[in-house]
């Protein structure tokens, strides 16, 4: 049966709220109703969700038969339907452009009737990320992270822009990345993305004050910005437990070897396979890298004998060894946003786009789902999506450059 919707204006909650015909004046015939007072005037609305009018048939969904007055709703007064909103931000989140996805909705809606719309339903890449900054924050809300998780897992990657005439690489922004593993046995998934101007300790503290609580393990690449950053918002990272990222230590040790030619058969290098599972391995090593002479390899050794000395003591109360968690994420966002990062201007719309990306990748994001949350957020906003303009950056000042 179609929902009988609420008269908007507060003074009319006990008027009786009636069907009125069909209103045509947009692209998309809609169900008018009438609000009736108990002295028999009245007035029309179309209702904070709007219910197009459409052809009988069967829902696909749960197979029950339809009339026309029970059609897909829409923003009031808006061109287009709740679920073309929706399926448009899980198209975006998976990687595609506004453009394009704003080319796949014109078929969708329109198709074979596209010589009907109004030059103002015309859509381009720019309605779709308007969408995006209305109804971003509101698909998202319901999946939010609300503080960091006991094991957090830390990496970055850099977007750059080479000057085709001469040739000079300049990096564009930085986006950041954390995955975690909850204590509550929930699965482990991608908690944060975010874009940052550029990568670092201030920048990476910065991005560990968006979440309160205090991660019990941190495992990254031994990068000397991550960890400046956690010992920066961690006042000296006390009470977190920094992990170097054994792979990497693993490949930069590999790399030592053959700069210095070491032979495949070397005890070194058979020494180097399990070098970081536990002390006695890693002094085996040690000594072997004393013996072999290779210089490269023992001003490796050298660097980082301390740490990672340090780091075996306690390797029992690390669960996660390596950042490998994030590698493939980043690889994703790399292949959708790299060919089109010039584009990205400002920062609030991109941690946005980031945030539904996020769902994507953590296999959450699904067309009804997003319907649902938007058309419950309409209903409580008077079918008005919240005015997102003042993520808009101030001109010549945008808020993902240098």
């Amino acid at each position: 049966m179609t929902t009988t919707p609420t008269c908007q204006r507060p003074d009319h909650e006990d008027y009786e709220v009636v069907r009125d015909g069909i209103q045509h004046r947009d692209q998309r015939a809609r169900q008018r109703w009438r609000c009736v007072a108990p002295d028999g005037t009245f007035h029309r609305f179309l209702g904070a969700l709007s219910i197009t009018r459409t052809d009988e048939g069967v829902c696909p969904t749960c197979e029950r038969p339809y009339v026309p007055s029970e059609g897909p709703t829409s923003p009031a007064r808006y061109e287009y339907l709740v679920r073309e909103i929706a399926g448009a931000l899980v198209a975006i989140g998976s990687g595609d452009t506004y453009t394009q996805v704003a080319e796949q909705l014109r078929i969708r809606a329109w198709g074979n009737r596209q010589w009907k719309r109004k030059n103002s339903t015309h859509p381009q890449g720019a309605l779709v990320a308007e969408w995006l900054a209305q109804y971003g924050p509101v698909v998202a809300a319901p999946y939010a992270e609300t503080e960091w998780p006991d094991t957090l897992v830390l990496d970055s990657t850099r977007f750059m822009h080479t000057d085709r005439e001469t040739g000079v690489s300049s990096e564009l922004f930085c986006v950041f990345f954390a995955y975690g593993y909850p204590s509550d046995g929930t699965k482990a998934r991608m908690w944060k993305m975010a874009a940052s101007v550029s990568d670092t300790g201030q920048d990476w503290a910065d991005f560990l004050a968006t979440l309160p609580g205090k991660p019990r393990v941190i495992v990254c690449d031994d990068d000397s910005n991550i960890k400046a950053g956690i010992r920066s918002h961690w006042y000296r990272g006390r009470g977190v437990l920094i992990h170097s990222c054994e792979y990497h230590l693993y490949q930069r040790a590999h790399k030592a070897m053959d700069s210095d030619k070491v032979p495949d058969d070397s005890p070194v290098r058979q020494a180097l396979r399990v070098a970081f599972h536990s002390l006695k391995e890693w002094d085996v090593l040690r000594d072997a890298v004393r013996i072999e002479g290779a210089p490269t390899l023992k001003k490796w050794m050298s660097q980082k004998n301390t740490m990672v000395t340090r780091q075996l003591a306690r390797r029992a109360e690390v669960s996660v060894y390596s950042n490998g968690a994030v590698e493939a994420p980043i690889r994703v966002i790399r292949r959708d946003l790299e060919s089109r990062a010039w584009y990205f201007r400002n920062r609030a719309r991109m941690d946005l786009l980031l945030e539904v990306m996020r769902l994507h990748l953590n296999q959450v994001a699904t067309p009804e789902t997003y319907a649902q949350a938007i058309r419950e957020h309409l209903d409580a906003m008077g079918g008005a999506p919240t005015n997102q303009r003042h993520q808009w950056d101030p001109k010549g000042s945008p808020s993902l450059r240098r």
